[in-house]
Protein backbone atom coordinates (compact mmCIF):
# COMPACT_ATOMS: atom_id res chain seq x y z
CA UNK A 1 0.00 0.00 0.00
CA UNK A 2 1.24 3.54 -0.67
CA UNK A 3 2.19 5.93 2.10
CA UNK A 4 0.16 9.10 2.54
CA UNK A 5 1.59 12.40 1.28
CA UNK A 6 2.51 14.19 4.54
CA UNK A 7 2.41 13.81 8.35
CA UNK A 8 1.14 16.91 10.22
CA UNK A 9 0.76 15.78 13.85
CA UNK A 10 1.52 12.82 16.15
CA UNK A 11 0.18 12.13 19.64
CA UNK A 12 1.35 9.25 21.84
CA UNK A 13 -0.23 8.18 25.16
CA UNK A 14 0.12 5.31 27.59
CA UNK A 15 -3.08 3.42 28.47
CA UNK A 16 -3.14 1.86 31.93
CA UNK A 17 -4.13 -1.74 31.44
CA UNK A 18 -2.37 -4.86 32.68
CA UNK A 19 0.09 -4.72 30.99
CA UNK A 20 -0.02 -1.06 29.78
CA UNK A 21 -0.64 -0.33 26.09
CA UNK A 22 0.26 2.48 23.74
CA UNK A 23 -2.21 4.77 21.93
CA UNK A 24 -0.87 6.51 18.80
CA UNK A 25 -2.80 9.19 16.95
CA UNK A 26 -1.59 10.67 13.69
CA UNK A 27 -2.96 13.36 11.40
CA UNK A 28 -1.76 13.77 7.85
CA UNK A 29 -2.61 14.78 4.32
CA UNK A 30 -3.19 12.94 1.05
CA UNK A 31 -2.81 14.47 -2.40
CA UNK A 32 -6.38 13.84 -3.59
CA UNK A 33 -9.85 12.94 -2.42
CA UNK A 34 -10.95 9.33 -2.14
CA UNK A 35 -8.21 7.87 0.09
CA UNK A 36 -9.54 5.48 2.73
CA UNK A 37 -8.61 3.02 5.50
CA UNK A 38 -5.63 4.90 6.88
CA UNK A 39 -3.44 2.80 9.17
CA UNK A 40 -0.01 2.63 10.72
CA UNK A 41 2.10 -0.24 9.49
CA UNK A 42 5.01 -1.08 11.82
CA UNK A 43 8.45 -1.68 10.40
CA UNK A 44 9.95 -5.06 11.27
CA UNK A 45 13.28 -5.16 13.10
CA UNK A 46 15.75 -8.04 13.33
CA UNK A 47 17.40 -6.27 16.30
CA UNK A 48 15.87 -3.44 18.36
CA UNK A 49 16.94 -0.03 17.02
CA UNK A 50 19.75 1.70 18.92
CA UNK A 51 17.63 4.83 19.51
CA UNK A 52 14.69 2.81 20.94
CA UNK A 53 12.23 4.47 18.56
CA UNK A 54 9.65 2.38 16.68
CA UNK A 55 9.09 3.29 13.02
CA UNK A 56 5.69 3.15 11.31
CA UNK A 57 4.54 3.90 7.76
CA UNK A 58 1.23 5.81 7.52
CA UNK A 59 -0.43 4.02 4.62
CA UNK A 60 -3.91 4.18 3.11
CA UNK A 61 -5.92 2.75 0.23
CA UNK A 62 -5.67 5.09 -2.78
CA UNK A 63 -8.80 6.16 -4.65
CA UNK A 64 -10.09 3.76 -7.27
CA UNK A 65 -12.60 5.96 -9.04
CA UNK A 66 -12.94 9.59 -9.92
CA UNK A 67 -11.19 11.88 -7.44
CA UNK A 68 -10.22 15.51 -7.06
CA UNK A 69 -6.54 16.53 -6.94
CA UNK A 70 -6.82 18.51 -3.71
CA UNK A 71 -4.88 18.17 -0.43
CA UNK A 72 -7.22 16.27 1.92
CA UNK A 73 -6.80 15.51 5.64
CA UNK A 74 -6.60 11.93 6.91
CA UNK A 75 -6.28 10.64 10.47
CA UNK A 76 -5.62 7.36 12.23
CA UNK A 77 -5.61 6.13 15.82
CA UNK A 78 -3.94 2.83 16.68
CA UNK A 79 -3.67 0.92 19.96
CA UNK A 80 -0.43 -1.05 20.27
CA UNK A 81 -1.02 -4.06 22.50
CA UNK A 82 2.47 -4.06 23.98
CA UNK A 83 3.89 -2.77 27.26
CA UNK A 84 5.88 0.39 26.36
CA UNK A 85 8.16 0.02 29.42
CA UNK A 86 9.35 -3.42 28.19
CA UNK A 87 8.70 -2.87 24.47
CA UNK A 88 12.08 -4.15 23.23
CA UNK A 89 12.46 -6.79 25.97
CA UNK A 90 12.70 -6.86 29.77
CA UNK A 91 13.82 -3.43 30.98
CA UNK A 92 14.12 -2.00 27.44
CA UNK A 93 11.45 0.72 27.09
CA UNK A 94 10.09 2.28 23.95
CA UNK A 95 11.63 5.76 23.62
CA UNK A 96 9.16 7.09 21.03
CA UNK A 97 7.57 6.59 17.63
CA UNK A 98 8.56 7.84 14.19
CA UNK A 99 5.91 7.94 11.48
CA UNK A 100 6.85 8.11 7.79
CA UNK A 101 4.91 9.58 4.87
CA UNK A 102 6.05 10.12 1.29
CA UNK A 103 7.15 13.74 1.81
CA UNK A 104 8.24 13.74 5.47
CA UNK A 105 8.50 11.93 8.78
CA UNK A 106 7.78 13.05 12.34
CA UNK A 107 9.06 11.69 15.64
CA UNK A 108 7.32 11.87 19.01
CA UNK A 109 9.24 10.80 22.11
CA UNK A 110 7.48 9.26 25.11
CA UNK A 111 7.69 11.25 28.33
CA UNK A 112 7.31 8.63 31.09
CA UNK A 113 8.05 11.19 33.81
CA UNK A 114 5.23 13.49 32.65
CA UNK A 115 2.80 10.55 32.50
CA UNK A 116 3.69 9.67 36.09
CA UNK A 117 3.28 13.28 37.31
CA UNK A 118 -0.11 13.75 35.64
CA UNK A 119 -1.50 10.64 37.30
CA UNK A 120 -0.10 11.23 40.78
CA UNK A 121 2.51 8.49 40.65
CA UNK A 122 0.91 5.91 38.37
CA UNK A 123 0.32 5.88 34.65
CA UNK A 124 -3.00 7.59 33.90
CA UNK A 125 -5.79 5.06 33.26
CA UNK A 126 -7.14 7.31 30.51
CA UNK A 127 -4.63 8.61 27.94
CA UNK A 128 -6.70 11.71 27.40
CA UNK A 129 -8.70 14.41 29.19
CA UNK A 130 -12.33 13.47 29.74
CA UNK A 131 -14.77 16.34 29.69
CA UNK A 132 -18.09 14.45 29.45
CA UNK A 133 -20.77 14.23 32.16
CA UNK A 134 -20.29 11.67 34.92
CA UNK A 135 -23.00 9.02 35.26
CA UNK A 136 -23.40 5.36 36.00
CA UNK A 137 -21.57 3.06 33.60
CA UNK A 138 -23.29 0.20 31.85
CA UNK A 139 -26.53 1.99 31.04
CA UNK A 140 -27.32 2.72 27.41
CA UNK A 141 -27.04 6.37 26.47
CA UNK A 142 -25.30 7.24 29.77
CA UNK A 143 -21.86 8.74 30.13
CA UNK A 144 -18.99 6.81 31.69
CA UNK A 145 -17.55 8.09 34.95
CA UNK A 146 -14.01 9.30 34.11
CA UNK A 147 -12.70 7.71 37.31
CA UNK A 148 -14.02 4.27 36.35
CA UNK A 149 -11.29 1.73 35.52
CA UNK A 150 -10.84 0.62 31.92
CA UNK A 151 -12.14 -2.82 32.96
CA UNK A 152 -15.64 -1.28 32.68
CA UNK A 153 -15.15 -1.46 28.91
CA UNK A 154 -14.24 -5.19 28.89
CA UNK A 155 -16.63 -7.22 26.80
CA UNK A 156 -17.99 -4.14 25.06
CA UNK A 157 -17.58 -3.32 21.40
CA UNK A 158 -15.93 0.07 20.96
CA UNK A 159 -16.64 2.78 18.40
CA UNK A 160 -14.09 5.59 18.20
CA UNK A 161 -15.07 8.67 16.21
CA UNK A 162 -14.10 12.31 15.82
CA UNK A 163 -16.46 15.15 16.73
CA UNK A 164 -18.56 15.89 13.66
CA UNK A 165 -18.28 12.41 12.11
CA UNK A 166 -21.48 10.87 10.78
CA UNK A 167 -22.64 7.97 12.99
CA UNK A 168 -25.13 5.18 12.42
CA UNK A 169 -28.43 5.50 14.27
CA UNK A 170 -28.52 1.90 15.50
CA UNK A 171 -28.81 1.52 19.27
CA UNK A 172 -26.38 -0.98 20.82
CA UNK A 173 -26.40 -1.21 24.64
CA UNK A 174 -23.20 -3.29 24.51
CA UNK A 175 -21.17 -0.58 22.73
CA UNK A 176 -18.87 2.05 24.23
CA UNK A 177 -18.53 5.19 22.10
CA UNK A 178 -15.38 7.30 22.38
CA UNK A 179 -15.56 10.79 20.87
CA UNK A 180 -12.23 12.47 20.02
CA UNK A 181 -11.72 16.17 19.33
CA UNK A 182 -10.21 16.37 15.79
CA UNK A 183 -8.03 19.37 16.66
CA UNK A 184 -6.51 18.31 19.99
CA UNK A 185 -6.89 14.50 19.67
CA UNK A 186 -8.25 14.47 23.24
CA UNK A 187 -11.26 12.40 24.23
CA UNK A 188 -14.20 14.70 24.88
CA UNK A 189 -16.85 12.10 25.67
CA UNK A 190 -17.26 8.39 26.40
CA UNK A 191 -20.75 6.87 26.44
CA UNK A 192 -22.69 3.61 26.02
CA UNK A 193 -25.30 3.09 23.31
Amino acid sequence: MPRIYKITKISVSIIKTIPPKLAIGCDGQVASSGWSHGRLEPRIYVMPPADGIMDFDFIADPPTGINMPVITPISVTEIIDRDPSHFWGKGKPLKGVRIHASANKLTKELDYQKAMELSGGGIDPWPWSLQGKEAEAGMAGKRINPHLPLTALLGKSVRVYRTGDILTFDHNTNRANIEIDPKSSLVVDVWFG
